[in-house]
């Protein structure tokens, strides 16, 4: 609660005052409300100690008796009541009305000059407060709403322009972040298009590389008087590896070798040279170290000390993604050479199927040409059968196969 009060200062100046309900406390004698007022600080201390509710008089203020002129709920209301005062207010002649120039956020005192006489009590109201006090009764209701109602418009007015401020920011960054992505895009753009452009050229150069050598190769293959046949036996390995001191022997096998070997993997190209120099025999009879790991005494012809051989299978090996060493050489030979017999076992048995196979076939196409014999003869209407039954054939073909 806030009390609009009239005092009167040592000139005989009444001031009208905006004070918490805490500051007036009626005396116990003569039941007069008595203000206690903080003089010794500066008007802006004093304005914010007034809009507190909960700050309490000290012992140090000053007291003077007052009247109590209205009653509000909050200090703006009080403080608008004081200024209603102050528009409306008609007083005569012989008292003139003094205000106070107006500050921002300061308390407003309001001083009217009042001719002191004798055994006049400072708390009778004269007739020119009476007529105050009506006009305010009157005005103050109105004023108050108005005034509660701009400030809730001022409120809100600067609530919208900080929100739209906000926007705007929000958006001028927006914007940035657009035109930074839109330069990003053209820059992909364009370093897509020159891409493009280079992958088109690169594919020209590897179509025109790939058909020369195609013709380089059909040229090599054509003109080519370089051949070799397995190896079969351990003499043949060992003029093999006495053939490879050459160096043109060496080059000439290892083009050779380029020829007729394809691919990209290097266990692959190892695997189709080495079918290429040694027959399935030489390699289920050969080892790596000549030793086998059962610890017996029989030698077997070996791999690891035929250097010039091993140059070639690096050679062929490599490719330009991957190169071969003696570590990738020795893990091959290995593990080629121990399946070797198995591989042995399989191609002889398919040979022999295949054998079989081309046995029966000859066997039936020399059947089917046969001519009849007595074909005009009663007894003998039914032709020879040379072969078992169709079902029996298949069947038995398919077993060879």
């Amino acid at each position: 609660m806030f009390l609009v009060v009239e005092t009167v200062n040592d000139k005989g100046e009444k001031e009208w005052k905006v004070a918490p309900k805490r500051w007036v406390y009626s005396l116990k004698n003569s039941r007069r409300p008595v203000l206690f007022w903080p003089e010794e600080i500066s008007p802006q201390q004093q304005y914010h100690l007034a809009r507190e509710r909960t700050s309490k008089p000290a012992k140090s203020w000053s007291r003077k008796e007052c009247l109590i002129k209205h009653k509000c709920l909050t200090y703006e209301a009080a403080s608008a009541a004081l200024e209603v005062m102050l528009a409306n207010s008609t007083l005569s002649a012989s008292m003139p009305l003094r205000s106070v120039p107006k500050q921002p956020n300061v308390p407003r005192n309001i001083k009217i000059h009042v001719p002191k006489q004798p055994n006049d009590p400072i708390g009778v109201e004269d007739t020119h407060t009476e007529q105050l006090s009506a006009i305010i009764e009157r005005n103050a209701n109105p004023y108050l709403e108005a005034a509660a109602t701009l400030a809730d418009i001022k409120r809100m007015v600067k609530s919208l322009m900080k929100k739209t401020e906000g926007i705007e920011t929000q958006n001028a960054r927006i914007e940035k972040q657009n035109a930074y992505i839109m330069e990003r895009n053209s820059r992909i753009q364009k370093d897509h298009t020159d891409l493009m452009k280079e992958l088109i050229l690169i594919h020209r150069r590897f179509e025109y590389l790939v058909s020369q050598q195609i013709e380089l190769t059909k040229g090599s293959v054509e003109n080519s008087s370089f051949h070799i046949d397995p190896v079969e036996t351990v003499e043949q390995l060992d003029e093999l590896e006495n053939k490879l001191n050459d160096e043109t022997f060496f080059f000439e096998m290892v083009a050779w070798l380029k020829l007729n070997v394809v691919g990209l993997n290097p266990t692959k190209r190892m695997s189709s040279c080495l079918d290429l120099l040694f027959s399935l025999e030489m390699q289920a009879n050969s080892l790596w170290t000549g030793t086998a790991r059962d610890g017996t005494d029989y030698k077997r012809p070996a791999f690891r000390d035929r250097n010039n051989i091993l140059e070639v299978l690096k050679a062929i090996g490599g490719t330009p993604w991957e190169k071969v060493n003696d570590k990738n050489i020795a893990w091959f030979f290995r593990n080629k050479l121990k399946c070797a017999r198995q591989r042995l076992l399989s191609h002889r048995k398919r040979i022999e199927g295949n054998q079989l196979v081309n046995k029966f076939d000859d066997s039936q196409r020399l059947s089917e040409n046969k001519p009849e014999n007595n074909v005009h003869c009663p007894s003998n209407a039914e032709p020879y059968t040379y072969i078992e039954d169709e079902s029996e054939t298949l069947f038995e073909v398919e077993i060879l196969q």
